[in-house]
């Protein structure tokens, strides 16, 4: 064993970091400028160029990796992403579809209905106009005669057994809604839709939550997929206004909110399932939609008060379902970090966590 003494003797190892480095440099420039008479004004340009440097590699580093992620990116959705193909019906052709495209009166929808009429799956176009309440009779009372409950009446005419209910500031490519039509005809109970959220009692309140694709994607479960782009069977309109659901459509004209949150629970209580397609969508009412134009944390704090208040009137536990297994558009190998939102815009719903 080693003495005490001969321990003293030996010499401490030390280890050299690049802070101790650029000390030595320091160090030496100093000694080199006094001993040679040089003038010390010059040190801080020497300093100012090592911060350069390292600044530059810190850029570096940051342009390679986004470059890769953009690269992984492109290889996921290009060549790692499958997607069925398109049922074709029994009958011997693909079955159609009714789009009831709600508006809030503001947007030209003449280009709109058009592009929705040249796809091959859509029958017809059923346009209903979301107005704000109008007075009438007695000036101290309104009458409802638009609300967003209106989006799911059953349009005169109807001949149809799927509709797609859409809002007017979403486009979708004819693809799209041909995929989403041949997976609802195999899942008649099912609502299928390109933005999907998630309910859940959040860890740090200890409260009923509304969760947008952040959360979705972090935790690959969600309960819902939103109204203003999905597919669903025409008997779920006649059963939106059955009497036992009148307080929660009481709710929605009070709030001028939250329809989309109603229709989730409907599905859900009569034996259906959400499906979520990603799809290549365009939406712009992130910020102005017919459902969000409180926007911000209230646009949030009201939908979490919505889904408390709706599962309670309509006797429904909280619920949630595998992203991976009700996705639609699949990748290979599986992970739950290749699924990508209907939208870029999607992303911007930071409650990753």
């Amino acid at each position: 064993e080693m003495s005490l003494r001969e321990a003293q003797k030996r010499p401490k190892r030390h280890v050299r970091y690049e802070d101790d480095y650029d000390n030595d440099v320091d160090n030496l420039e100093e000694s080199e400028a006094l001993m040679g008479g040089a003038d010390l004004t010059n040190q801080p340009k020497a300093h100012s160029r090592r911060h350069r440097s390292r600044l530059a590699r810190r850029l570096k580093f940051l342009a390679y990796f986004c470059a890769g992620t953009m690269a992984l990116d492109y290889i996921n959705l290009a060549l790692l992403r499958y997607r069925p193909v398109p049922v074709i019906s029994k009958l011997g052709g693909q079955s159609t579809l009714s789009v009831l495209l709600n508006s809030g009166g503001k947007r030209e929808l003449k280009d709109l209905s058009a592009h929705y009429l040249a796809c091959d799956v859509v029958s017809k176009v059923y346009l209903n106009k979301i107005l704000p309440d109008t007075a009438y009779g007695d000036p101290g009372k309104l009458k409802r005669r638009n609300s967003l409950n209106q989006r799911f009446r059953v349009p005169e005419g109807l001949n149809t057994e799927f509709v797609l209910t859409l809002d007017d500031d979403i486009v979708i490519p004819c693809a799209d809604m041909e995929l989403g039509l041949s997976v609802v005809e195999g899942h008649v109970n099912d609502q299928v839709g390109f933005f999907p959220r998630l309910f859940m009692v959040d860890e740090w309140s200890g409260r009923v939550s509304y969760r947008g694709w952040g959360k979705v994607f972090w935790s690959s479960k969600f309960s819902i997929v939103l109204s203003k782009a999905s597919i669903l069977h025409r008997r779920y309109l006649d059963l939106y206004w059955r009497d036992d659901y009148n307080a929660i459509r009481d709710y929605v004209d009070d709030l001028k909110n939250c329809e989309d949150i109603a229709m989730g629970i409907l599905v859900h209580r009569e034996g259906g399932e959400a499906r979520f397609v990603q799809g290549a969508l365009s939406d712009s009412g992130v910020l102005s939609g017919i459902s969000t134009k409180g926007g911000g944390k209230q646009h949030w704090s009201t939908r979490d008060n919505c889904v408390k208040d709706m599962l309670s009137m309509a006797g429904v536990e909280l619920w949630e379902q595998d992203l991976r297994e009700q996705s639609v558009v699949k990748f290979w190998p599986g992970f739950w970090w290749q699924l990508r939102p209907s939208t870029t815009w999607e992303w911007l719903h930071f409650d990753y966590f």
